[in-house]
C-alpha cells in the first residue's frame, strides 16, 4: 500500500509511486482496511495538480497538510487559495467540501528528490496549514502534540487517509496501524506504515507524512514531519482562524488558555512594572 496521505491522522502524503489516479474501487488495501468515518481526516486537492492528498482537521477551520500537497516543486509559494479545497468524507468525488481562504507553509521551494522521490532535499520543511472558509460541523478536531515524542518510539500509532494501492486504484480512505521505529534530531519520525497519530495517553497528531523510498510501493520506510518543529507556523493559522490555543496565559494579547479573558493577570500596556 503507498504511503497514506495528512497530517495523523493522520498525515498527508504520497511517494513510491506513480501519481494516483482519482477513481476509486471498494476493495482491500494491502495491510488495511477501507475507513467510513474518521471525517477528522479529509482529503485535500489542488485544482489543476495531479494527485490526492490528506489533511488532518485540527480546530474547527484549520487543517495541517503537507506542502507538496498545497505547493508544486521548485515553486516559491503554494498554490492559489483558490484552487484549494478539502473534502470531508471517504471516497474522492463523494466529499462534502470546503474551500480554502488562507494558506501558508514552511520556508523554501519544496524539491522533488530522485532518492526518495519526495521532499528529500529539504527534510523537516514539508508541512502546511490551511484555513477554511467556514467551519465543518460536527466533526471533532484531533489536536496536535506540542513536544518531541520520544515516548513514543517503538509504540503503535494509527494511520487513516487516502492513497493508492499497487494495483493503481486510489480515492478511498482507508485505515491500518503502524509502529515508530526513530526519530531524529532534524525532527523526522521513520515508520513502515502510513501518516501519524498516537492514541494514548491522548489521541495528538505527531507527524505529517511526506516521503518514501523512490522505486518501491509498497514503500519499505516512510518519512514524517515532526509537527513540534513548527508549531508557530500551525499556531499561526489556528489564531488567524479565531481559535484559542489552549495554554498558559501569557501577556501576548491573546486568550491562550480559552477562558474568554484576554491576558488575566498581566500588567496593562504603559502600566507600572513590579
Amino acid at each position: 500500500m503507498r504511503r497514506l496521505g495528512f497530517v495523523a491522522l493522520l498525515l498527508p502524503s504520497f511517494a513510491g509511486c506513480a501519481p494516483p489516479v482519482p477513481e476509486a474501487a471498494a476493495l482491500p488495501i494491502v495491510d488495511g482496511t477501507f475507513e467510513p468515518a474518521e471525517d477528522a481526516v479529509g482529503l485535500v486537492t489542488a485544482f489543476g495538480a495531479v494527485g490526492l492528498c490528506t489533511g488532518t482537521l485540527i480546530a474547527p477551520n484549520v487543517v495541517l497538510t503537507a506542502k507538496h500537497c498545497v505547493q508544486a516543486p521548485g515553486v516559491e509559494g503554494p498554490y492559489p487559495v483558490s484552487a484549494l479545497t478539502v473534502g470531508v468524507g471517504s471516497r474522492a468525488g463523494a466529499t462534502r467540501d470546503y474551500r480554502a481562504r488562507y494558506v501558508d507553509t514552511t520556508p523554501g521551494v519544496y524539491q522533488q528528490s530522485p532518492t526518495t522521490g519526495l521532499s528529500g532535499e529539504i527534510f523537516g520543511v514539508d508541512v502546511a496549514v490551511v484555513i477554511l472558509r467556514t467551519p465543518v460541523d460536527g466533526v471533532t478536531p484531533i489536536p496536535v502534540r506540542r513536544d518531541r515524542p520520544d515516548d513514543r518510539i517503538g509504540q503503535p500509532f494509527t494511520a487513516i487517509g487516502f492513497g493508492r494501492r499497487p494495483d493503481g486504484d486510489a480515492g478511498l480512505k482507508y485505515r491500518t496501524e503502524g509502529v515508530l521505529e526513530s526519530l531524529t534530531e532534524a525532527g523526522i519520525l521513520f515508520t513502515q506504515r502510513g501518516t501519524m497519530i498516537q492514541e494514548t495517553p491522548e489521541r495528538r497528531v505527531i507527524g505529517v507524512a511526506s516521503f518514501g523510498e523512490a522505486g518501491n510501493c509498497p514503500s519499505r520506510r516512510d518519512g514524517y514531519n515532526g509537527v513540534w518543529s513548527h508549531v508557530g507556523l500551525i499556531d499561526r493559522a489556528l489564531v488567524l482562524g479565531g481559535n484559542c490555543l489552549g495554554l498558559d496565559e501569557a501577556c501576548n494579547s491573546l486568550d491562550d488558555d480559552c477562558d474568554g479573558v484576554v491576558d488575566e493577570g498581566c500588567v496593562p500596556y504603559g502600566g507600572a512594572c513590579a
